[in-house]
């Protein structure tokens, strides 16, 4: 999953969003499907996943202890990230 960052308002219309990527992040999708069992949650567009599970599938710019990214990929995801 790619984000950009969260909006400052709610909603865009009459704005502009220009491509930017934050943060990436893989989420195993068993694992977050059992969480949302778990708790009751229906899966869905805009299911709630909880934050420790976001924290856990960061892999950019976070290093992530399963998914390492080599030197190159990082530097072509910082191309997005207008934040640095």
């Amino acid at each position: 999953m790619l984000c950009g960052p969260k909006a400052t308002t709610l909603t865009s219309k009459g704005g502009t969003r220009p491509l930017r990527v934050t943060n990436v992040y893989l989420l195993d999708s068993a694992e977050v499907r059992t969480d949302q069992e778990a708790r009751g949650t229906k899966s869905g567009v805009a299911s709630s996943i909880r934050s420790a599970l976001w924290t856990e599938a960061e892999i950019y710019p976070r290093a992530h202890p399963a998914l390492k990214l080599d030197a190159e990929q990082r530097r072509a995801l910082a191309l997005f990230d207008w934040s640095t």
